[in-house]
């Protein structure tokens, strides 16, 4: 199973999710978006490259007034940073129209191929692309509008979450506030050194015995704080966005808890 890679071979992150600049619509609207703005080492065009195997789902607003973006799917389920196993949907905004009219929906990356180049399509006042990752299949048009105007991939989920830096491809010039996990040296083992390993073991949870449908008994079976204010911590580290207690979030947490991948 591949490990899904940072697309980039220099990362520079101009704007990430919490900037109060073009990004503010996206964290603080529902649903809540993680985009990054990457200009790569110079804000020349320079390439983005196929974070796995994957395949173009579409292509929107080339050749009219909307902004350019392109969206891939994984080809199977890859290792994300946060530690699971899931297919990977990622948007790409502005690349440039000389670039995506070559390119046709189905149309297959290898691992590290060459995809396109970064632009400036749309408002955008110099050459990047804004990335936005989904840990799910692409489903519907791609993505939604929330309520403050920012235009959220289905299902989304951080960038430190879903990628891997490797180091042997990707040089770090500015990360922007964001901390993302090196690529594994040894499969299936998350970190490069022996302290990462042991934080990422150290992060999860027991696995929960528990045979109820409640999250908040299912926390005091192996004695943690099951309060609402200690839950809206859990979610937030475990991806569950805008914790309000529903059956749904809370049916999630519990599932996660009894599997033992609940983060702490």
């Amino acid at each position: 199973m591949q490990y899904l890679k940072y697309p980039m071979k220099t990362m520079n992150i101009s704007q990430n999710y919490k900037d109060s600049f073009s990004h503010k619509p996206f964290y603080t609207g529902t649903p809540k978006g993680y985009p990054i703005d990457e200009c790569g080492s110079t804000f020349s065009r320079e390439y983005v490259y196929a974070p796995c195997d994957c395949k173009i789902k579409r292509i929107y607003g080339v050749d009219n007034n909307g902004t350019n973006t392109i969206w891939i799917e994984s080809l199977e389920k890859v290792k994300l940073a946060n530690g699971s196993e899931s297919y990977a949907t990622i948007l790409f905004i502005h690349p440039n129209d000389d670039d995506l009219e070559k390119l046709k929906v189905g149309k297959t990356f290898k691992q590290g191929e060459k995809m396109f180049r970064e632009g400036k399509d749309g408002k955008a006042t110099g050459n990047h692309v804004e990335i936005q990752v989904s840990n799910k299949k692409f489903s519907g048009n791609g993505w939604k509008e929330n309520s403050k105007g920012g235009w959220v991939i289905n299902s989304p989920i951080k960038p430190e979450s879903a990628f891997f830096v490797d180091k042997d491809f990707t040089a770090i010039k500015n990360r922007n506030g964001i901390t993302f996990k090196y690529l594994p040296k040894v499969e299936g083992v998350i970190g490069t050194e022996e302290s990462e390993i042991k934080e990422i073991v150290q992060s999860y949870y027991s696995k929960c015995s528990y045979k109820g449908n409640s999250i908040v008994d299912g926390l005091k079976s192996i004695k943690v704080d099951s309060s609402f204010s200690n839950r809206q911590k859990i979610a937030e580290k475990n991806n569950i966005d805008d914790y309000r207690g529903t059956a749904e979030q809370n049916i999630k947490m519990l599932n996660l808890l009894k599997n033992g991948k609940l983060k702490k």
